[in-house]
């Protein structure tokens, strides 16, 4: 979970960001919404969502938002517990990890959220959980 995460990698998503964020998608946040981020994924907008992320000037605080959203939306499109392939051949999966990759520090947190570590029963895991934990075998030598 993220507690095995040092200090310095841990990343919380602010209000500041998510604000940022819904004008910028118009989007509207619920004032009693506790996980705004995966309330709002829809798979079917990922593609104009991730255009947004690759392209638009976000800051750090939105981007790690965004990618929330991101990894909800490809949880959602997998509709059922089937094998990690079946994420890793959807090209959003593949989109998520590279960008996971690319920024590794900023979505630290939420590799390791995903990743669900210590948690070995697929009943117990995301459906992005192993293919989510390849990324963090992959980013980990340059987190330190």
């Amino acid at each position: 979970m993220v507690d095995e995460l040092p200090e310095a990698l841990k990343r919380y998503r602010t209000r500041a960001g998510q604000d940022a964020l819904a004008a910028r998608l118009g989007l509207t946040i619920d004032p009693y919404s506790q996980d705004w981020e995966w309330e709002i994924a829809q798979p079917e907008k990922f593609d104009e969502w991730l255009a947004v992320f690759r392209t638009a000037p976000l800051s750090d605080d939105e981007r790690f938002s965004l990618m929330e959203t991101l990894i909800q939306c490809v949880e959602d499109m997998v509709l059922s517990s089937g094998p990690p392939a079946e994420v890793e051949a959807l090209s959003q999966w593949q989109a998520v990890a590279a960008l996971l990759q690319e920024r590794p520090r900023l979505h630290a947190s939420s590799i390791a959220y995903w990743s669900v570590f210590g948690h070995d029963d697929p009943e117990e895991q995301f459906r992005v959980s192993v293919p989510m934990r390849r990324v963090w075998a992959a980013v980990r030598p340059v987190l330190g």
